[in-house]
């Protein structure tokens, strides 16, 4: 596949821009009341989301019984379509079996999914996922919630 007219992102960051993104964050949760909570972090989310110029910013929180995962918070830009506020982890395997071990997931593009992740590659092909991002939020032994970032 020729990637020649793919473009890459410029990541080049100055480090009062992420101080500004800090206090920004820090000022959106102190004014979050316990009652507010899901609003906070849609805050906390956009912030990220606009900064990094992403389309979609959400948590995520496994679910044993039934087997899902159940979407915490979420924010997504302009003209952009939100998540289900559920995915199997069968829609996701090779990720999911990732985060369960706590490894970050990542890539640029859909062709950098590894050939096992076929069944991954065709669900963000279908929920307009291009490039994605997973960190597991680990809690105690195991990671039971994660964050993600794609275009």
């Amino acid at each position: 596949m020729d990637n020649s007219d793919k473009q890459e992102p410029d990541f080049a960051i100055d480090a009062s821009e992420l101080l500004e993104l800090a206090n920004k964050i820090s000022s959106c949760l102190a004014q979050t009341s316990d009652a507010e909570i899901e609003e906070g972090l849609r805050c906390v989310l956009g912030l990220i989301g606009e900064f990094f110029e992403l389309d979609r910013a959400s948590v995520w929180e496994y679910s044993e019984q039934p087997a899902s995962v159940q979407l915490v918070g979420d924010w997504a830009a302009s003209g952009i379509d939100r998540l289900p506020g559920r995915l199997k982890p069968s829609e996701f395997p090779w990720v999911a079996g990732r985060l369960k071990e706590g490894e970050v997931v990542a890539f640029a593009h859909l062709d950098e999914l590894a050939d096992a992740a076929n069944v991954d590659r065709l669900s963000c092909e279908r929920l307009g996922t291009k490039s994605h991002c997973s960190w597991p939020l680990p809690a105690g032994v195991e990671s039971t919630a994660h964050f993600d970032a794609s275009t």
